[in-house]
């Protein structure tokens, strides 16, 4: 899977509303999904930081568009945005 197959894919969701649709997870947020916010050096911690702040919405690995609103180390992480993590760091050889 390329980041390009998951940036379409059918699960997108989408609520401005909500702060997270699937429950209290954290999510993966890659920054070339994210070229909104995103500027050269940026870490993603720095992307959801500004997203938080200027209530932005960012793009989850694993499609989920939402506003970052809490601190997300606490929370469990969400296995499809580890999956497909582990799947871009196996094809970059890592």
């Amino acid at each position: 899977m390329t980041m390009t197959d998951t940036a379409s894919t059918d699960f997108m969701l989408h609520d401005p509303e909500k702060e997270n649709q699937d429950g209290d997870l954290a999510h993966i947020v890659n920054p070339p999904m994210n070229l909104h916010i995103w500027t050269p050096g940026m870490d993603m911690y720095e992307l959801v930081d500004i997203a938080r702040e200027k209530k932005i919405e960012v793009t989850a690995l694993c499609g989920l568009v939402f506003i970052p609103k809490k601190d997300p180390d606490p929370l469990p992480a969400c296995s499809k945005c580890l999956e497909i993590a582990g799947e871009l760091m196996r094809s970059k050889g890592e």
